[in-house]
């Protein structure tokens, strides 16, 4: 949920992190997973929530730790089933 910019210091912002965002692109190519929290209510510079981002972080990385477990479970049942 990204909010409307309120002067040219959130545009200017809101357009690096565009860009900051374009330039990380080709680099996906060489992650297995990638984990981004939802961050987009907190402020680039809000250091006051700093709490928050790092539990954001924490739950997103979690639940991404149970998808991979989840498949790698289902990976290894399909190869038990391939067996019989």
């Amino acid at each position: 949920m990204e909010k409307e910019p309120g002067n040219i210091f959130d545009v200017l912002i809101q357009s690096f992190d565009i860009m900051r965002r374009h330039r990380d692109i080709p680099a996906y190519e060489y992650t297995d997973k990638l984990i981004e929290p939802d961050l987009g209510d907190i402020g680039f510079f809000d250091t006051s929530k700093a709490e928050l981002i790092i539990e954001r972080g924490y739950e997103a990385a979690r639940k991404a730790l149970d998808r991979v477990k989840l498949e790698k479970k289902k990976s290894l049942l399909s190869k038990w089933l391939d067996k019989r």
